[in-house]
């Protein structure tokens, strides 16, 4: 008899009646997988909304950003413990920050792409016309697409960004409808997700009143100050994972979507089987997949597809067969003409044409 050892965490689906989260569970138990989930990003914000914001809020309200990359160096931290792996890195980080908001005019484009990509992108951008304010600029940017939740966990500023992004900068201290204002006003720049960079402090008060704005009226826009930039990059977490972590929670974001489908790369879970079954290498591997509405028959074949599509010897071919001119009615020959215009159109090489 081999017995399994679990969690509270690990448990609790199972007596709170989730039997679908129960047996998924007691099958990577079976496995002999590891149940508990890694808590150490969520930990990240936790430990920083509960205790070392204000401790970074007191500390920058006594000390100047010159004075701030000094202690960097020589590996102080707000919070009364080191958490550097790397001084001289996490000083540069703030310091390439703060250097783009040395002047209330936002003129020198390097300095503001300098600071961007401190914050983990890798952008090039392009700068959007001045509005009314001196003190506040729009900046649309194009970065490396981010295709990894543990990254970014939602799909609006990962894999649907698509590396798009517009930034509003702003100078100082700023209030709350400062920041409304600069959101709103970026809304009228190009596409992507919004992110407000504030080249100053913004104060937990302020923080909490942008989050209930934010859930009151489902906006969804990050804001990224000084301290949490120091934040991040006093973590031992990558610098955009941490950046996204720190700022995600303090804003509004609806992840589901309504209807069938696929679903972004961020919100598929499981499956790992039926994935692995899919994408076995073997000339007689096939799959008959059914199930009720919505229950991720169509995600499913999606995600297999981008896990076996690895643009070299491997290619994978989703053909929606309820597309137009294809489905019920139509000859069998219907859908190998589609499949040879996928293979046409992708430049393929194949030992013997669709339609033999």
């Amino acid at each position: 008899t081999e017995i399994y050892t679990l969690s509270l965490h690990d448990a609790l689906p199972i007596y709170s009646n989730d039997l679908a989260m129960a047996e998924d569970y007691i099958l990577r138990a079976d496995k002999g997988e590891t149940l508990q989930e890694d808590t150490e990003q969520e930990d990240i914000f936790v430990d920083f909304a509960r205790r070392r914001l204000p401790m970074i809020e007191s500390y920058f309200q006594a000390n100047k950003n010159p004075s701030i990359v000094m202690d960097l160096k020589r590996g102080v931290v707000a919070g009364g413990e080191s958490r550097l792996e790397d001084e001289t890195k996490a000083a540069k980080i703030f310091e390439d920050y703060c250097h783009a908001g040395r002047t209330t005019q936002f003129t020198n484009d390097d300095d503001i792409k300098k600071a961007i990509n401190a914050l983990g992108f890798e952008a090039d951008f392009k700068t959007s016309q001045n509005y009314s304010r001196s003190d506040a600029k729009t900046v649309r940017v194009k970065a490396t697409p981010i295709n990894n939740r543990d990254i970014c966990p939602i799909s609006m500023y990962g894999s649907k960004a698509a590396g798009e992004y517009r930034f509003a900068l702003l100078y100082g201290t700023p209030y709350e409808d400062d920041i409304i204002r600069a959101y709103t006003t970026a809304q009228q720049h190009g596409s992507g997700p919004i992110i407000v960079l504030v080249f100053g402090v913004v104060k937990e008060s302020l923080r909490k009143k942008l989050a209930r704005y934010c859930r009151e009226n489902s906006k969804t826009f990050l804001v990224i100050d000084n301290m949490l930039v120091y934040a991040a990059a006093t973590t031992q977490t990558s610098m955009l994972t941490a950046i996204f972590r720190l700022s995600i929670p303090w804003t509004y974001y609806k992840p589901y979507t309504e209807g069938g489908g696929a679903i972004a790369e961020e919100m598929f879970y499981g499956r790992q089987d039926e994935i692995t079954h899919i994408t076995s290498s073997s000339e007689h591997t096939y799959a008959f997949i059914y199930g009720g509405r919505q229950l991720g028959k169509t995600a499913m074949p999606d995600k297999a597809a981008k896990v076996f599509n690895n643009g070299t010897n491997h290619h994978a071919i989703y053909i929606d067969l309820l597309a137009p001119g294809l489905g019920l009615g139509q000859p069998p020959e219907v859908m190998w003409e589609a499949l040879a215009r996928e293979v046409n159109s992708r430049k393929l090489n194949c030992e013997t044409k669709p339609n033999e």
